[in-house]
């Protein structure tokens, strides 16, 4: 019931976008005569405001210049995609595990832009729950794991691995069950970003809060049933619109602040301030469903239990050891300023990868930065990209 009533309040907010548009094109008009002024320019900025915050975000296409985008493998909760540019010369061979947190590759354009540039690039991507037929299955942890796995072992030997966020605790887990099997198949190197590796170490609200209320709390307030009208109708899911809600309420400040300076933006005609902002809101605010096996694994398995960072993660009938990773560079980054996963959960993993030779390790740490900006924006660019650029060469 409650996605019904969910989707019912969007419709009926989404009535009002229609006058919001109008009141916005009206006060922006080169033949209004305040459209120029200060008065005008607010006027036309709090309609865009508004029917922005009414709008419902479908993510955007991928915008990647002189890109052809090639699927390698398709199953129903996700593609393995192959970024294939005519940039001239062998580059070595990268696979992106984005994150199964919530968000469409979309919010990833600007990852996989400075990506490209370097890399031969490969991108596993996750599909929207609510659009998976409930006869297909679950998915869980598990599921995602050996999914990664099998990535590994078709991309073949040489292959460097970057996870983020969510992503990391799979990625590592997948890299060291093929390293244990196969040592000569195993990742050339590991770059882990801003990942919930071991929640023990510097509890954020976000640890504290998944620590305090039980498993049957998340299934009774954070799962709801698709509804009738989708693809996946039946299937008991984590909605996107209550992640969203979670992930702006851990960084309220942040976000208010964004959106206040778009509106001054708006006022002095900064076009280029603004159309920064529209572009990254068409990707943060586009959300997908999680299956909710899914999100009962990463509440008891990764946030609860740090199962990962203690050795007690198992896949199947095998235990993951992160002991084997002998042959892989291992480089973890973290954001000074991340309000979802707290510094030292990623940095975590020199701790239990234990093999990896002092020579074959990185830790980046970048001050002043939230957890989107480690993959997206100027920081991005001119400090993250370098720094991964230079490591994975190294260890090429």
């Amino acid at each position: 019931m409650q996605y019904y009533i969910y989707d019912m309040g969007r419709a009926t907010l989404g009535s009002i976008s229609p006058a919001a548009q109008a009141a916005r094109a009206f006060f922006s008009h080169p033949f209004f005569p305040l459209s120029q002024t200060p008065m005008g320019r607010a006027a036309a900025g709090l309609g865009e405001v508004f029917e922005r915050s009414l709008r419902h975000h479908r993510p955007p296409d991928l915008d990647l210049d002189g890109v052809t985008e090639r699927e390698v493998a398709v199953r129903p909760f996700g593609r393995l995609l192959h970024f294939a540019t005519s940039g001239g010369g062998e580059r070595p061979r990268l696979l992106v595990v984005n994150p199964m947190s919530g968000h469409f590759s979309a919010l990833f354009e600007d990852f996989y832009a400075g990506l490209l540039d370097h890399f031969d690039l490969f991108v596993a991507e996750w599909a929207d729950a609510r659009d998976v037929p409930a006869a297909v299955g679950g998915f869980t942890l598990d599921e995602q794991i050996t999914t990664i796995e099998d990535d590994i072992r078709r991309l073949g030997p040489g292959l460097h691995v970057t996870g983020f966020s969510q992503s990391t605790v799979p990625v590592t887990a997948a890299a060291a069950l093929v390293a244990a099997s196969d040592p000569a198949a195993a990742p050339r190197s590991l770059t882990l970003i801003a990942g919930p590796l071991d929640t023990r170490i510097n509890p954020n609200p976000v640890n504290r809060f998944i620590a305090d209320h039980p498993l049957a709390w998340f299934d009774q307030h954070l799962t709801a049933d698709v509804p009738f009208y989708y693809r996946g109708a039946g299937r008991r899911v984590f909605p996107g619109y209550l992640q969203l809600a979670g992930y702006i309420s851990a960084s309220m400040d942040d976000q208010i602040d964004a959106h206040f300076a778009f509106f001054e933006s708006l006022i002095r005609g900064d076009g280029d301030g603004a159309q920064a902002h529209r572009d990254f809101y068409d990707r943060f605010l586009a959300v997908m469903d999680l299956p909710a096996e899914f999100l009962r694994d990463m509440v008891t398995r990764v946030f609860r239990d740090a199962a990962l960072a203690r050795g007690r993660l198992r896949v199947g009938d095998r235990t993951v050891d992160t002991a084997a990773l002998r042959r892989t560079a291992l480089f973890t980054a973290e954001a000074g300023e991340d309000d979802l996963t707290a510094p030292g959960q990623t940095h975590a993993a020199h701790d239990f990868c234990t093999a990896v030779a002092a020579s074959r390790r990185r830790r980046l740490t970048l001050d002043d930065v939230g957890h989107i900006g480690l993959v997206h924006g100027r920081r991005w660019r001119d400090e993250m990209l370098p720094a991964m650029v230079d490591f994975i060469h190294a260890h090429g």
